[in-house]
């Protein structure tokens, strides 16, 4: 039996990336990408790590190796398979750039790809770049930080409202290219799709300053006066305020 040919499901998609108001820091790290593959619509947000370029580079390595490989998949694969199949080969292609296995400091991504089809959307991540659905004016998260400040969260140290900004934000437990291998995180069945879902991908650039509720307003506010672009630079402008 040959892999789905997802035809059915239409969505209309926007993005848009910015290094963010730090003059220190304006080499944009971040990548993004989508594309109809033969699993079904495929959009991946990579945010990498490193400087010097080498966080450029590891963002970029990763949604090229991701776009390509599920290509690649055999024909009967599951979609979620081929969706965890490919993180894990951006995974070892990024550690490659990091040079031999003696090398401490080494370029990593986080990722976060979400693959709509006809069953659902599957998610897979690695790191704290995010996903979330918004449905019925409600906004819920599909994935879940791989980072010290959300472990604290989950202890009951931190709450929600005290993690923006928190000193620890930018320390996350599992990236692309910090080992060999990498242990991507994929929700065990497609979630259903309905008429009028939005799905946000977004890196920590947003969510380490707003909370969900803050996303949500800012996304439904703008969806009130333009479109999806217009969703996009609202959020960005959100971050930079």
């Amino acid at each position: 039996m040959g892999a789905p040919r997802q035809l059915d499901l239409k969505i209309d998609v926007a993005q848009l990336s910015d290094p963010g108001r730090d003059p220190n820091k304006q080499i944009n790290e971040d990548s993004c990408g989508y594309a109809t593959t033969k699993f079904g619509h495929l959009c991946v947000l990579c945010d990498g790590m490193g400087g010097h370029y080498g966080g450029q580079e590891a963002s970029r390595r990763a949604i090229k190796t991701i776009f390509e490989h599920i290509e690649q998949s055999a024909d009967g694969t599951k979609p979620v398979q081929a969706l965890k199949q490919a993180v894990e080969m951006a995974g070892r292609r990024v550690y490659e750039l990091g040079g031999p296995p003696e090398n401490k400091v080494r370029p990593g991504s986080t990722v976060v790809a979400m693959l709509l089809h006809d069953a659902g959307v599957d998610v897979a991540h690695v790191g704290d770049s995010r996903a979330f659905v918004i449905r019925s004016g409600q906004i819920y998260p599909l994935t879940r930080d791989h980072s010290m400040v959300q472990a604290m969260i989950d202890a009951g140290f931190l709450t929600e409202e005290q993690a923006i900004g928190h000193p620890d934000a930018n320390k996350i437990t599992r990236a692309l290219g910090m080992k060999p291998e990498v242990e991507v995180e994929v929700r065990p069945e497609p979630m259903e799709l309905f008429p009028g879902d939005l799905l946000i991908t977004t890196s920590d650039g947003l969510t380490d300053l707003a909370l969900n509720k803050d996303i949500l307003g800012a996304t439904k506010q703008a969806l009130a006066s333009g479109g999806l672009d217009h969703a996009c630079e609202q959020l960005v402008r959100m971050a930079n305020d």
